[in-house]
């Protein structure tokens, strides 16, 4: 199998929200693919060997639907404060990939940057 996804992703996440995102995968035919069984992990992270910001997995985050869907969910109260920035005040970039394995292969299923957005209100609405 070779998957055909939006290799190159850039992603925009606000602080103090939840962020959702939804990847279809297809094959090289055009056929959506179906993730059972599959494993994944996702990074963000300051630069490609910089420290790690977040991880998601499967259960954890990620999703793997049977009809090509990947499912990104990041809670609205993620912590994007490293040592090195703070989007709460400012924007901050940061750089992502997905890779996920599947009967014994394993898939860069997208990657590129994380721009967090830094928030006004500070409380959600009650």
């Amino acid at each position: 199998m070779t998957c055909t996804a939006p290799k190159a992703l850039d992603l925009v996440a606000e602080v103090g929200a939840t962020f959702i995102h939804r990847i279809i995968v297809t094959d090289t035919d055009g056929a959506l693919i179906n993730w059972t069984g599959a494993v994944g992990r996702l990074q963000v992270r300051t630069a490609y060997t910089g420290a790690l910001v977040l991880e998601l997995t499967q259960g954890a985050g990620l999703t793997f639907g049977t009809a090509g869907e990947i499912d990104i969910r990041i809670e609205a109260t993620e912590d994007w404060s490293t040592s090195t920035s703070t989007p709460e005040r400012t924007p901050v970039n940061y750089v992502w990939d997905l890779l996920v394995t599947l009967a014994g292969s394993t898939y860069r299923i997208a990657e590129g940057r994380f721009e967090v957005r830094a928030a006004v209100t500070t409380e959600a609405p009650a």
